[in-house]
């Protein structure tokens, strides 16, 4: 569950959102261990939480490219 909300929190907060989506993700991935292990259910919670914690990840970093970018691209006016 905890993964599934930092994935959540990944997308939606910018500032700390590649920090919140890596956590996000190693959790998410030793819950499904666990869950394959002992059983029991949440598993289709946990491959969410991988799922929302990838596109966080992918969507951070995409940001940070365009900022970045953006930065070498503006002339000074």
């Amino acid at each position: 569950m905890a993964g599934f909300i930092l994935g959540i929190l990944s997308i939606i907060i910018l500032s700390f959102g590649l920090f919140l989506g890596i956590v996000g993700l190693v959790i998410s991935l030793i819950a499904q261990k666990e869950i394959e292990k002992s059983m029991e259910q949440g598993g289709k919670l946990a491959k969410a939480g991988v799922i929302l914690s990838i596109i966080g990840i992918v969507l951070q970093l995409f940001l940070t490219i365009i900022g970045i970018a953006s930065l070498f691209l503006v002339t000074p006016g």
